[in-house]
């Protein structure tokens, strides 16, 4: 077995201090480097979570605003006030058609106080059926706003 030389020994002991706080400092590096990038995606993650959550109760809010505005315009109290069919449904489908364009609703359904369906504005032919078993519907009667 040979023997190592001094020289050999020196400059083995010197490229090994010299390679060890490289590698160290490269370790601490990427490691620093990918916690504070995930860092930064998270928070910017959360960030756009909370001003989606916000415009989306905004949205709801609006809505809800809209729905009460709606429930007391005089047409829509004329039409649930009328018990003529052949003149309810032309006014009906006038007003949804209208709403449609304005709110771009896809349904509109006038019912009473007992969830029955008085008018639908989106099927005009259709109406009378019982929609009190629905839980949207029950909270609605019971004073709720909803929306969604």
């Amino acid at each position: 077995m040979r023997k190592l030389t001094i020289k050999s020994k020196l400059i083995a002991l010197i490229l090994i201090m010299g390679i060890s706080p490289v590698l160290l400092t490269v370790t601490m590096n990427y490691f620093m480097t990918s916690y504070s990038f995930n860092s930064l995606q998270n928070d910017d993650q959360t960030q756009l979570e909370q001003i989606v959550m916000t415009q989306i109760q905004q949205e709801q809010n609006n809505l809800q605003a809209a729905v009460q505005s709606l429930a007391t315009t005089p047409e829509i109290v004329a039409l649930l006030q009328a018990s003529n069919r052949a003149d309810i449904e032309p006014k009906a489908e006038a007003l949804f058609k209208k709403l449609q364009q304005e709110q771009q609703l896809a349904v509109f359904e006038l019912g009473d106080a007992n969830g029955k369906v008085h008018i639908r504005g989106h099927q005009i032919s259709q109406a009378g059926d019982d929609k009190s078993d629905s839980k949207a519907i029950q909270a609605t009667l019971a004073g709720d706003v909803l929306s969604g």
